[in-house]
């Protein structure tokens, strides 16, 4: 038997519907644009997906936050690489002279 499938036109799209991207190319600026490595893919997600996937972050970053390193400062919230090093530059001024015997 075949599989049959059916979507009420009230219900709301199907998962898989959330799945599906629109991909475009961005030239990257100054590079000749004949060149498949000088594109940058774009991804458009429908509006759906966009609401999903930050509803489901937002669950999901409670639980994975106490797990990443304190040290950790790429692609997260509130923390930058530009941290990373004013903590590294004044680590180096606090220990600046100081010898391991």
């Amino acid at each position: 038997p075949r599989p049959h499938s059916y979507h009420h036109p009230e219900a709301p799209p199907s998962l898989g519907s959330w799945k599906l991207a629109t991909i475009i190319t961005l030239l990257k600026q100054g590079k000749p644009q004949h060149l498949p490595e000088n594109r940058r893919p774009i991804s458009l997600l429908t509006s759906m997906a966009k609401v999903a996937e930050k509803l489901i972050l937002n669950r999901l970053l409670p639980v994975i936050n106490p797990l990443i390193p304190h040290h950790q400062h790429g692609y997260r919230s509130q923390i930058s690489t530009t941290q990373a090093l004013v903590r590294l530059l004044d680590y180096g001024a606090r220990h600046y002279g100081h010898r391991n015997p």
